[in-house]
């Protein structure tokens, strides 16, 4: 079994399918063909048991769309288990069986008008001219013959949960997008969990987020989660809210599809400086861009009790002049510095301040640089990129 957290609500609730896939056991280097010479990913298998942990801790109690229930499978180097609170439970590896019965669990108990549906998939993945995208399981390779036996189709998956009732579906695919090789185009007929029916219900939302561009590789730090689930997370927690004309801050699936891309676009996310160079500064670092697909709806996800914390990067341009910059963010008109940097670091100005209006100042004890001050900077949702302007005295 591998529902890790369930309850019985009445009225509009969350179903959560969450499967990452750390371990490749019939996969490595000394695999027979180079299309199975693929190395393990722990960061998969961290990033679905946070995004797990995220679900139960921030949306289980969350009033515009509670979490009803949660199936989880991670597959990785020793047995995993998860809290929920009230018991341990052994989470089943991500093996293609145990998908399946995971799916269809999922599937039955989204499958009304008061659900809503979210997939989140973490591990490896290849794609084929945008007809199909192979997310690999466990199991991938144990059919030397044709490995993709063990992989899961999303594009068929998703055209088949049109299916399901339920009326907002949010899919989270955290996954390469690499074109499989030529020779082993033949071989792609991955499974799909879910197909067409003759029944077929209209989503008013259909999310799908991609970590990555087509024909692009995804990326993960040595230690930790994905980029893309971090930002996922981010959006979920403020990044990804807007505000209504009732003053209230809400969390939509529009805005989340917004605020993931931006965080991608604009916080970036290295996992090795470009051409390998050693002094490469933060805009040199290797970016990676989700996608979007679907019609992203404007359900209501959260109804945040105040105001967002938004991310935001600032840095000064020329870019020799930020290791001399004392930064601030203040108060309107004021001089009381809500968050603040002394000088010395080289790279941008990274941190999350509350949506408002401030002034930001840039100082420069040594006066080579004037300081700057830019008046009334409006910081809001998803994210607050700035560059100062400074020129030599």
């Amino acid at each position: 079994m591998t529902r890790v957290f369930d309850r019985r609500i009445t009225g509009t609730a969350l179903h959560a399918l969450v499967i990452g896939v750390g371990r490749y056991p019939h996969c490595g280097p000394g695999a027979p063909s180079a299309l199975l010479q693929l190395p393990d990913l722990p960061g998969a298998a961290r990033t679905a048991v946070a995004m797990a942990r995220w679900l139960v801790d921030e949306q289980a109690e969350e009033k515009a769309l509670p979490l009803a229930s949660l199936e989880l499978l991670v597959s990785a180097d020793t047995p995993v288990t998860f809290d929920d609170g009230h018991r341990v439970h052994e989470v089943e590896p991500a093996t293609r069986e145990a998908v399946r019965q995971g799916f269809d669990r999922w599937y039955e108990r989204c499958d009304s008008e008061d659900s809503t549906a979210l997939l989140y998939f973490c591990g490896h993945g290849v794609a084929l001219d945008g007809l199909q995208h192979a997310l690999l399981l466990e199991d991938f390779g144990r059919a030397g013959r044709n490995p993709f036996e063990d992989a899961l189709d999303f594009v068929r998956t998703y055209e088949g949960m049109r299916g399901c009732a339920a009326p907002v579906q949010c899919y989270f695919v955290d996954a390469c997008r690499e074109l499989v090789p030529f020779e082993y185009l033949n071989q792609l007929n991955a499974w799909a969990p879910a197909s067409l029916t003759n029944q077929l219900h209209r989503r008013s939302t259909d999310l799908v987020l991609y970590s990555t561009g087509y024909g692009q590789e995804s990326y993960a730090p040595r230690e930790g989660e994905t980029y893309f689930s971090q930002a996922v997370r981010a959006a979920f927690a403020g990044a990804g809210a807007r505000r209504g004309h009732d003053g209230l801050w809400r969390v939509t699936t529009a805005g989340l599809g917004d605020g993931v891309r931006e965080l991608m676009d604009h916080l970036p996310h290295a996992t090795a400086p470009r051409h390998g160079r050693a002094d490469a500064g933060w805009a040199d670092v290797l970016q990676q861009r989700a996608a979007q697909d679907g019609n992203p709806g404007d359900a209501v996800l959260r109804e945040l009790p105040g105001r967002p914390k938004v991310p935001f990067t600032i840095s000064c341009d020329p870019h020799e002049a930020q290791r001399q910059a004392e930064l601030s963010l203040l108060d309107l008109g004021g001089e009381q510095a809500l968050r603040h940097r002394p000088r010395g670091d080289a790279g941008p100005w990274r941190g999350e301040i509350e949506a408002d209006a401030y002034d930001l100042l840039a100082r420069f004890p040594e006066e080579r640089w004037p300081d700057e001050r830019l008046p009334r900077e409006f910081v809001v949702p998803p994210s607050y990129p700035r560059s100062i302007p400074v020129r030599l005295t």
